[in-house]
């Protein structure tokens, strides 16, 4: 019987993570300890229960009373080794947490426990054009442009996390690379198709590979013909390559796509965990960048992904050029379609900056409670008394879901370009909104570097809409700082909100 209710257990594990906030020391085997002795104090109580009523039992029982306390022993030494099994990740490096295969009703035990933030299920996540850096502004013919002022990002060690990576590749080649920076401190995997020996040099400095979590919960069949893939760093359909390239790849000249666009390679193309994980990267100086999201019914409100206010969110573009093929039309005339550009501006002007203060505001604005945020946060955090607006986050952008009733929301921004500018303000309204900025002149100087504006939102739409934008743009006239601007008219709430 109590074989069958273990087995019965077993199967109703699922894999859960635990976060518990910011880590409160460097010990890295005292983290993984916290978080086994955590583990046991929930995981192992089936057993140790179970064999308790028989010890209580046998005290009927003298002469078998002695045999049943060594099994509880026994048993109280097994639950800390079942725990070990339980749990897949220790997370002890960025900040405190843990990946364990456990069932809903452990998950709930734990949720309630001091010092942990929350308990979620582990989830799968599905993935999110090759003139980029010209679409940028950023050739590298142009020794003046953005590209070239940074170097080329020489030292910046870039992490990413996506479906592998193709070593051979020539954009990670490494000659004429000098060492690896002495901060970095991780190293390479070997695995199926991949050599962490000789994959990785100074350009790809690093590789590794996570699976346990997906092998445990056994959702589906690994490596089927519809979903190929390696028990290693190795990448199988190339979307991790891509992204790599994109944002740490070397100029490849004479690259092209079978014959077309043929030129210099240099690419540029998350979830709750993504944003946790995020905070605490950007919260040690390290940025952390995302995509919005490739969905095929996109974009719309409920498509939009990686939205935390400490990520670089990335929408996807439309390719900025053609390949051309010359087209001959019945008539014998030739056509081809001609290629446009954009460029992306690299002084900006005015900058919306945003700190830790920002994110604590965020935090308590979404609901978080003052202690889940003083364990995210890793000091005491109390959240104001009136719970404020997530309207007044210091984004640039400004979207307001549900307007109903007039809004007042507050803006700051910090001049980074000449001392002395003075920035007016253009208003493109979305249609049917009615907006108005104060002041309407923003002035700048030695002693004035950053100041706020409000702007006040108001619809005279009388029934439900859906997104309208616009735009708020600063001009100095050399600089324009354009803040884009999407409101959506909620008189009555709908159905679909609740949900």
């Amino acid at each position: 019987m109590a074989g069958t209710t273990y087995l019965h257990q077993e199967a109703m594990k699922i894999v859960h993570i635990v976060y518990m906030g910011e880590k409160y020391h460097n010990d890295l085997k005292l983290v993984t300890d916290s978080h086994l002795d955590l583990l046991a104090s929930v995981v192992g109580s089936f057993g140790f229960d179970y064999y308790l009523v028989d010890v209580i039992q046998a005290k009927k029982n003298k002469k078998r009373c002695c045999f049943y306390l060594l099994i509880a022993c026994i048993t109280h030494m097994m639950q800390y080794e079942g725990c070990c099994r339980s749990m897949i990740y220790s997370y002890r490096h960025g900040f405190s947490g843990f990946a364990a295969k456990i069932t809903e009703a452990q998950a709930q035990k734990i949720a309630e426990l001091p010092g942990v933030v929350h308990v979620t299920r582990s989830q799968l996540h599905v993935v999110q054009t090759t003139r980029s850096w010209d679409y940028l502004g950023l050739s590298t013919q142009s020794p003046s442009n953005l590209l070239h002022k940074a170097n080329k990002g020489e030292g910046i060690i870039i992490g990413i996390l996506d479906t592998g990576i193709w070593p051979e590749s020539k954009v990670f080649d490494d000659e004429g690379f000098g060492p690896i920076p002495a901060l970095w401190k991780g190293h390479c995997e070997s695995g199926q198709l991949f050599n962490g020996t000789t994959d990785c040099n100074k350009k790809l400095t690093g590789a590794k590979w996570f699976i346990d979590g997906f092998q445990a919960e056994n959702i589906r069949p690994f490596n089927t013909t519809e979903n190929p893939d390696y028990l290693s760093p190795r990448d199988v359909n190339g979307h991790g390559t891509h992204v790599s390239s994109i944002s740490a790849g070397s100029f490849v000249s004479n690259a092209s796509y079978k014959g077309f666009g043929k030129g210099v390679v240099t690419y540029v193309d998350e979830r709750n965990g993504i944003a946790i994980g995020a905070f605490h990267a950007v919260a040690k100086g390290i940025p952390v960048i995302c995509a919005a999201g490739n969905t095929v019914t996109g974009p719309s409100a409920q498509t939009v992904q990686n939205t935390a206010p400490w990520i670089i969110t990335v929408a996807a573009t439309t390719t900025d050029r053609s390949f051309p093929t010359p087209l001959t039309l019945g008539n014998n005339i030739t056509i081809q379609k001609i290629s446009e550009a954009n460029y992306k501006a690299a002084e900006p002007g005015l900058v919306f900056d945003m700190g830790t203060n920002d994110y604590i505001h965020y935090l308590c604005a979404v609901g978080y409670n003052n202690s889940s945020i003083s364990l995210v946060v890793g000091k005491v955090t109390t959240c104001p008394s009136t719970k404020p607006s997530i309207l007044d986050l210091n984004l640039p952008s400004i979207t307001i879901p549900n307007l109903s009733m007039p809004v007042v929301l507050t803006r700051t921004v910090k001049n980074v370009g000449p001392v002395n500018s003075i920035y007016k303000s253009l208003i493109d309204p979305p249609f049917g909104i009615s907006i108005s900025v104060r002041p309407k002149y923003l002035a700048f100087n030695s002693t004035i570097k950053a100041t706020s504006f409000k702007v006040t939102v108001s619809t005279n739409h009388r029934v439900n809409t859906g997104y309208f934008f616009g735009s708020l743009t600063w001009t100095d006239g050399v600089h324009a700082v354009t803040s884009p601007i999407s409101v959506r008219t909620q008189i009555i709430q709908s159905y679909s909100d609740d949900k």
